[in-house]
């Protein structure tokens, strides 16, 4: 039994790695590659962006918010350590969808 125990927390630890949103990994990502963020920062960006994720999947907007990433990850620059896109359409979509 002594020698299960750290393989089952091994499981656990990999079960709750895998339940992040990648899309909120990947926004944070973009962003923090614009805004230099530190560690906590980053952390809180990966959560904020889940809770947004979770509050679209729940509103049956998830193709919206996945869109609107998709385009942030795919068309941001980086302006005076701010993130900018050109993604304001499929923002609009995801914002509207979950309101």
């Amino acid at each position: 039994m002594k020698k299960i125990l750290p393989f089952l927390g091994l499981i656990a630890l990999a079960a709750m790695l895998t339940m992040c949103d990648s899309a909120a990994v990947d926004y944070c990502d973009a962003w923090c590659d614009c805004t230099r963020c530190s560690d906590r920062e980053y952390d809180d960006c990966v959560y904020d962006k889940e809770h947004d994720a979770d509050r679209a999947y729940d509103r049956d907007c998830g193709v919206e918010w996945e869109d609107y990433v998709a385009c942030v990850v795919d068309t941001y620059y980086c302006h005076d350590y701010h993130l900018e896109t050109d993604c304001g359409r499929e923002r609009d979509d995801w914002k509207h969808c979950i309101d």
